[in-house]
């Protein structure tokens, strides 16, 4: 009986260490088991002075940055009314569009028949003469002047004048001549033919039948043209020359002609 009575005074015992931890005071460290590591702590604690927060201490709602005044947009103090438009009156019928006059047209007056028969026109009321200047370019040239030559039939010949007018392309070549004791009619019309060819622009000469015309003649002439050749020729058998450019003749005159005398320019 003894030994089971000791045995729970020891029970109770232990069981009255255990539970007096829990019993003390939180900041009674004798009967509190210290945590590994819980010194080096509560050095670290002391060495920083932490302010204790106050438990009556409570947080205050944050106070709004705006107010209500501060989001609405104020009205204006003096509001203008509207006016509204009245409707149209549709009861009433709108007035029609008068109507403009027409113009009037009087047709043309009829054409005055000639009082005079016959099938005459009749001459306006004024009639101006013009003098002719102004129609000189549309008037045809005159006809150029014409001179007797001598032929072996009985029937009179003439031959126009015309100028030395070297303006086509005939007179543009140049060749060399050189003869001696030659027949110039015969040189002439082969000249002619040469410088026609060589310029694509062929010519005819007339005059050269004269039954007086005939002569000799002797050239050494180099780089000519063909109207340098005829003055050659002319001047040598006492003759003159003169072109028809429209009609491409060149005319070789009879002796003791001379175009200087004509007015053909």
């Amino acid at each position: 009986m003894k030994i089971a009575d000791n045995k729970l005074a020891k029970f109770v015992l232990l069981a009255t260490l255990i539970a007096a931890p829990t019993f003390g005071a939180p900041d009674d460290d004798g009967l509190i088991l210290p945590m590994p590591g819980q010194k080096e702590i509560n050095k670290a604690s002391a060495s920083v002075n932490i302010p204790k927060s106050s438990p009556a201490a409570t947080l205050k709602p944050a106070q709004p940055t705006s107010t209500t005044s501060d989001i609405l947009i104020p009205l204006p103090a003096d509001i203008k009314p509207v006016k509204i438009k009245p409707a149209p009156d549709l009861t009433t019928k709108p007035e029609p569009a008068a109507d403009k006059p027409l113009i009037q047209i009087t047709p043309p007056a009829p054409p005055e028949e000639p009082s005079s028969g016959g099938d005459f026109p009749v001459p306006p009321d004024e009639i101006t003469v013009s003098s002719g200047e102004d129609l000189g370019d549309l008037l045809p040239p005159a006809p150029p002047p014409e001179i007797a030559v001598a032929s072996g039939s009985e029937t009179p010949q003439t031959m126009p004048v015309f100028p030395k007018d070297t303006s086509s392309a005939i007179f543009m070549v140049m060749k060399t001549w050189q003869c001696d004791n030659y027949d110039g009619s015969t040189l002439l019309a082969h000249a002619v033919e040469v410088y026609g060819k060589e310029s694509d622009d062929v010519f005819q000469i007339q005059g050269l039948s004269d039954p007086d015309g005939t002569f000799q003649i002797s050239i050494e002439e180099e780089d000519i043209t063909l109207d340098e050749l005829l003055d050659i020729l002319a001047m040598k058998s006492g003759r003159d020359w003169g072109v028809d450019i429209p009609s491409k003749t060149i005319y070789f005159y009879p002796k003791g002609v001379k175009i200087e005398t004509y007015n053909v320019w």
